[in-house]
């Protein structure tokens, strides 16, 4: 009988410390992340993609989305708070989009998951001709799989992702924010950073193009080893590589301060047997 009774009394404390449980985390995490979601409303625009020529951004830490969309227009989705004065103007053939105050983010991941309102995303039809500048404190920016004539971002500690695009330039400068650029078309890129690494893969051969590449206190690889010169007959290991070349115009351009750079053609990770471009040719320090 005395153990029956123990029984019952662990069994009522467990579900009282269940009941409390439960209540406390769905009044600590669950409402307040569900009233602040509710002060944010989403906004749509549809653009006419063969008017708009232009689209700037300006945020602190909203995450930039570019996609490409089978529709024939712009679309831009993002949250607002209901009381905010953040501008959305169009401006002939121009579109700019500031965000003024730092986006809240959910701490519960379910309501993030559903409510992505620190998200901004812009979907592009195929063939457009629009020039995308981004400029954020702390934002993550990620271009996937469209065509723009101009890429231009700047960032402080917010990673940069451009991957399987079409641009006629790419400028991008960061500080403490990765940049990864792979497998796009391009005329010229030009990429800064300070400490952030910097990652660029290429689908055609670096013949192609004129370098200049140096890292001053990083590691410099290109198609995955180490540059090398030689001075005074020795070998010597370097973190710069300069390769001007006739009748060439296209071009890459990579810097960074303290920051490693990543340099590699898929085209040459293929051919085993051609010696990657520029790694011995043109090297000046």
């Amino acid at each position: 009988m005395f153990r029956k009774n123990n029984f019952l009394l662990i069994m009522i404390v467990l579900l009282a410390a269940g009941i409390f449980g439960t209540l406390w985390f769905y009044n600590t995490y669950i409402v307040p992340n569900a009233r602040m979601s509710s002060t944010y409303m989403e906004v749509y625009q549809d653009l006419d993609a063969n008017e708009i020529k232009t689209i700037s951004l300006d945020t602190i830490n909203n995450k930039v989305n570019v996609v490409a969309t089978n529709d024939q227009k712009i679309k831009i989705s993002y949250f607002q708070r209901t009381d905010s004065a953040n501008s959305f103007v169009v401006n002939k053939n121009d579109v700019s989009l500031k965000i003024i105050e730092r986006t809240e983010t959910p701490s519960n991941s379910f309501i993030s998951s559903t409510r992505r309102i620190d998200t901004i995303t812009i979907y592009l039809p195929a063939g457009s001709e629009v020039s995308l500048t981004n400029k954020t404190y702390e934002g993550r920016l990620t271009i996937d799989g469209v065509s723009l004539n101009r890429i231009t971002a700047s960032s402080i500690n917010g990673a940069i992702t451009i991957r399987n695009c079409r641009a006629g330039s790419i400028d991008l400068n960061t500080n403490s924010g990765e940049v990864n650029v792979s497998d796009n078309v391009f005329s010229n890129a030009v990429i800064q950073g300070v400490t952030g690494k910097v990652t660029m893969k290429i689908t055609d051969s670096l013949a192609l193009y004129n370098l200049n590449i140096r890292t001053e206190n990083g590691f410099l690889t290109v198609n995955n080893e180490r540059v090398r010169v030689v001075v005074d007959e020795q070998e010597t290991v370097v973190n710069y590589m300069e390769v001007e070349r006739e009748g060439v115009e296209r071009s890459i351009k990579l810097t960074s301060f303290r920051g490693n750079i990543s340099l590699a053609s898929n085209e040459e990770a293929v051919n085993n047997n051609e010696e990657p471009a520029g790694e011995n040719e043109g090297v000046q320090e």
